[in-house]
């Protein structure tokens, strides 16, 4: 996305500069003329946990004195995942006058019950969002749900890791393979709070024969096989661990009939679905407001519960036309909005509407 950005920024005469924070030394590194990598060292990275969430605090050495000598006409900054570092941000705003966006899942996860963390954070976020000249959402929800709470301008640019120009080919679902096992595909983190439990339940039950191809690492790896041995499905659950290989990763999106979200996430939606394969989601990040529930609200649940998913495990897989409209649908939305294309080309407008003056929300 930053280099699609930073290309559009310079036909405006501008360089962007990305600050990120790691566990190495400091460094620079300049991809092209207009767009440079700007590494801090990390005073302190680690995790905070409470009853089954959790988040990620980064703590950047020598962040506003960075930012103090870039001098930057504008900056946009992530919200509560930079917390607490970025409050120099409205500081700066104060002392030097530099406009600052805040780019958001909006004022809160839609149906998540708020950490221990973020109840703590709120005067934090506060301080933050309330100086800022405007907001970059990543959904139409949360454009709403910020119009809702702050009178500032916002922009959508919808969240994405996919451009348009993604192949979007993928098999067609041939009505003669009703008796064909379903295949279920989930990528992200093996974590409490994506609730992978719920599937493999939702699975161990089905009348149907199913298969998931699971995508990812983490904490809770070691105790979902365990699960999967124990609900007697461990022949039907494939571990893939972390695929960073793109054509690899595509091969099992292509080959997979539905996506199912059990937990929270927001990126792995559209990213499976550009490739034709709908997703079953619950309350995640806000994007799937439009990337589900819009389009496919047959796969949408209230409240992710193994009995909700596996109720639309079977719906699909009793119905392959029902299948293959979702897959189209989930295609559309996703080349139409939710592409890496509009996510710069807003972005950008975002940026050069405030600095212009300007003040009308846009998406």
């Amino acid at each position: 996305m930053f280099e699609l950005a930073s290309t559009l920024l310079a036909e405006r005469g501008f360089r962007l500069i990305v600050i990120s924070a790691d566990n190495q030394k400091p460094s620079a590194q300049v991809h092209n003329g207009h767009l440079q990598y700007l590494g801090l060292s990390c005073w302190y990275r680690g995790t905070i946990s409470a009853r089954d969430s959790s988040e990620t605090l980064v703590i950047p050495r020598g962040l506003y004195k960075a930012l103090s000598e870039l001098a930057p006409d504008i900056i946009v900054t992530e919200d509560i995942s930079g917390l607490p570092a970025n409050l120099w941000i409205p500081f700066l705003r104060l002392t030097r006058g530099i406009p600052y966006l805040v780019w958001t899942l909006g004022p809160s996860i839609l149906g998540k019950r708020r950490s221990a963390w973020r109840a703590l954070a709120t005067p934090l976020i506060w301080a933050l969002r309330r100086p800022a000249s405007g907001f970059i959402a990543y959904s139409e929800w949360a454009l709403r749900a910020l119009k809702e709470h702050y009178d500032k301008p916002v922009w959508v640019a919808p969240n994405s890791t996919a451009s348009f120009r993604s192949p979007m080919k993928r098999k067609a679902a041939a009505l003669d393979q009703v008796m064909e096992p379903l295949r279920i595909l989930y990528i992200g983190r093996l974590t409490a709070q994506k609730h992978l439990d719920r599937l493999f339940q939702a699975v161990a039950r089905a009348k149907h024969l199913m298969f998931v191809d699971v995508v990812g690492d983490g904490d809770e790896a070691g105790q979902l096989k365990t699960l999967a041995k124990r609900l007697g499905i461990s022949d039907r659950v494939i571990f893939h661990g972390e695929v960073r290989d793109s054509d690899r990763k595509a091969d099992l999106i292509l080959n997979a009939d539905v996506g199912v979200m059990p937990g929270l996430g927001g990126l792995f939606i559209q990213e499976v679905q550009s490739l034709g394969c709908p997703v079953i989601a619950g309350p995640a990040d806000g994007t799937e407001q439009d990337l589900v529930r819009g389009p496919n609200p047959e796969l949408y649940m209230d409240e992710p519960t193994s009995d909700a998913i596996q109720q639309r495990l079977e719906l699909l897989a009793d119905d392959r036309e029902l299948l293959a409209r979702c897959a189209a649908r989930a295609v559309e939305v996703t080349s139409s909005s939710y592409n890496l294309d509009n996510m710069a080309h807003n972005w950008v407008a975002a940026i050069v509407a405030v600095l212009d003056g300007r003040t009308e929300s846009g998406s």
